[in-house]
């Protein structure tokens, strides 16, 4: 199933947009997607429902996840378990770009 707006990136928060690849619009038990984070950008505290992966492409991220800080650079990969609090913050001078899957889908 292709989605018209596949292409376009969506704002989650200032300088942070998302573009959904995969999603259970296309029947898939999971989302796929590409996240963009500006230089200086933070998503604040916050946990989901589902688990959340992240593969990064590009650039360095600094989480919390729940007590823990963690740095991810270009070919880390990050695991946040759903009910975990966490956040994310780019303290690079360049744009973040990583992969992000959902489980179950969460667009």
């Amino acid at each position: 199933m292709n989605r018209e707006n596949k292409s376009e990136y969506i704002e989650l928060y200032d300088g942070i947009r998302i573009k959904i690849l995969i999603s259970k619009e296309d029947g898939a038990n999971f989302d796929l997607c590409i996240l963009e984070m500006d230089s200086g950008t933070e998503a604040p505290l916050h946990k989901h429902e589902e688990d959340e992966a992240f593969y990064i492409l590009s650039g360095e991220l600094e989480f919390h996840l729940g007590e823990r800080k963690v740095k991810a650079t270009q070919g880390d990969h990050i695991y946040v378990p759903k009910g975990l609090n966490h956040s994310a913050f780019n303290l690079a001078k360049n744009k973040v770009k990583a992969i992000v899957v959902h489980n179950p889908p969460r667009f």
